[in-house]
């Protein structure tokens, strides 16, 4: 689904991802922030891997310091969510952000 506008879906996007969480307890819903100057693809696997349990805290630390690539990220978080049984829900604020 892709909305239009400045903000004014914040409110019912917050709804929805609540929703979510709440029906689908074992779902991974992610909001990326892609306005952020700050956001970085990196961060967004991290993230990922964090809300579908593939990390704990610590770990997601080491991998943020780390200098690993993204690719290399990207493929392991990829593989063990296809080896988990849990959904995935992006919320993307601004998909044509700077550093998305």
């Amino acid at each position: 689904v892709f909305l239009y506008g400045f903000g004014s879906k914040k409110v019912v996007l917050s709804a929805f991802m609540t929703y979510l969480m709440e029906v689908d307890t074992e779902a991974a819903v992610v909001e990326v922030i892609g306005y952020s100057p700050h956001f970085t693809l990196k961060e967004l696997l991290i993230q990922v891997s964090q809300a579908a349990g593939l990390t704990g805290e610590e770990e997601a630390l080491n991998i943020s310091g780390s200098k690993r690539s993204v690719a290399a990220l990207a493929k392991r978080v990829v593989s063990e969510l296809r080896k988990s049984d849990r959904s995935v829900f992006l919320f993307v604020h601004n998909i044509e952000g700077q550093n998305i």
